[in-house]
């Protein structure tokens, strides 16, 4: 069996890593400096985006990660479905930076994405072109289906008993 990261196969895991954090790194660039062209911005969108794809195709087809979002989703109703919850940020376990929602690199990649995305919104008002805005979300994207692939390695038994029900 192969080593798995964030739920996912090490390669795929990887690049889905590297590609998100070359989002982060190409949307600065591309909203305050011209050096990269809107062809090769463009580039980076496609190439971004067939790795979305390829992701939320691994997570939607993959029924562990299945059982594994029903098992959190029942966690986080804590018995009672149509009640609304409020989870702080700082929550130790749904937080942020919690134990369910990734380790590593992936957490601070999503906050600085979610930044990202944010602040190419309020700017994208002004005679930029979205790309940059897509990249962001694009990054973004792939850093919150590797958060929902990686529940799966927090939920083994708890999985298949949500599986039951």
């Amino acid at each position: 069996m192969r080593a798995r990261l964030y739920g996912l196969g090490r390669p795929l895991a990887l690049m889905a890593l590297l590609v998100a954090a070359a989002d982060a790194i190409l949307f600065p660039i591309a909203l305050f400096t011209d050096a990269l062209s809107d062809d090769r911005l463009q580039r980076a969108l496609y190439a971004s985006a067939f790795t979305l794809a390829v992701v939320f195709l691994r997570a939607v087809l993959d029924p562990a990660v299945q059982r594994a979002v029903l098992a959190a989703n029942h966690g986080l109703q804590e018995g009672q479905p149509f009640k609304p919850r409020w989870i702080s940020p700082m929550d130790p376990t749904w937080g942020a930076f919690g134990s369910r929602m990734g380790q590593g690199v992936l957490p601070w990649l999503r906050l600085v994405l979610l930044g990202e995305f944010a602040l190419g919104l309020i700017l994208l008002g002004t005679s930029r072109t979205p790309p940059p805005v897509l990249l962001a979300a694009v990054g973004l994207g792939l850093c919150i289906l590797l958060s929902m692939t990686q529940l799966k390695d927090h939920y083994g038994s708890e999985a298949e008993a949500a599986d039951k029900d």
